[in-house]
């Protein structure tokens, strides 16, 4: 926004499910959901010597996701809420705490935390280094059917360029078979860019947990409306999505 000039609105992008909500309620209806994208892939783990063993077992405990609003954070509420457990700011005993996921680690070493919700592959790192699973990526929410990245697109752009839609969503598909076809041809892709934008690459051992989110354009809207009902309830969004946000032909609300 330097110099005054207005940010340049995306008419087709990816987000992750929570940010495409908000992004419908602010712009008042004008962004939808056309697509899902992944699936899962995060898991609830405890530091080291933790006597968590359930969900139920974060009573009185410090807890970490990576964002305040985001996926995790959202599951995580919907746990607290599904075993009668409520974060501080309600007047409950559950300590939240927002820490980049490169972080985790040395907060679950100095103490700091005693468990974390958070995506793959940061999850089997913590694993590897000593937590503990308390809930695995299919237990944390709805078998893992709920999504974590979702494709949007601006309504007005939409009706001005449907077949540009149309035709990405059919390579959004392509590239969506193409991952799950050849799943280990895709995490060495995966590896060489994390290794080109960060100078390392992940281990073997660590690449395979990626296997814990699903790569699908699939999109479950109970989930997506129970996420919608949350960030109400917390006020990270002031009114429900539009009625037309999920713009899909065909939306699996069943577990896979």
């Amino acid at each position: 926004e330097a110099e005054g000039k207005k940010p340049k609105r995306l008419p087709l992008a990816k987000f992750s499910e929570p940010p495409a909500i908000s992004a419908n309620v602010k712009s008042k209806g004008d962004v939808s959901l056309i697509s899902g994208a992944s699936q899962a892939g995060a898991e609830l783990v405890k530091a080291p010597g933790s006597d968590i063993k359930s969900a139920k077992g974060l009573d009185g405990k410090t807890v970490a996701i990576p964002q305040i609003g985001n996926t995790q954070h959202l599951c995580l509420l919907k746990l607290l809420s599904d075993n009668g457990l409520k974060t501080v700011e309600e007047g409950g005993t559950v300590t939240v705490t927002a820490v980049e996921n490169a972080d985790v680690q040395n907060m679950m070493d100095q103490g700091n935390i005693d468990a974390a919700l958070v995506p793959e592959p940061w999850g089997s790192t913590l694993v590897k280094n000593g937590a503990e699973i308390v809930l695995d990526y299919n237990q944390v929410y709805m078998e893992g059917n709920y999504p974590v990245a979702v494709v949007v697109v601006r309504n007005e752009f939409l009706k001005e360029h449907p077949d540009l839609v149309k035709e990405f969503l059919r390579q959004h598909e392509e590239a969506t078979d193409e991952i799950n076809q050849n799943v280990d041809k895709a995490a060495e892709i995966i590896n060489n860019e994390i290794n080109a934008a960060t100078g390392k690459s992940l281990s073997a051992d660590i690449l395979k947990t990626f296997q814990k989110l699903t790569i699908s354009t699939d999109v479950n809207k109970d989930a997506v409306d129970d996420f919608a009902a949350i960030s109400l309830e917390q006020k990270f969004i002031d009114q429900k999505p539009s009625d037309d946000f999920i713009s899909v032909e065909e939306t699996n609300t069943s577990a896979k």
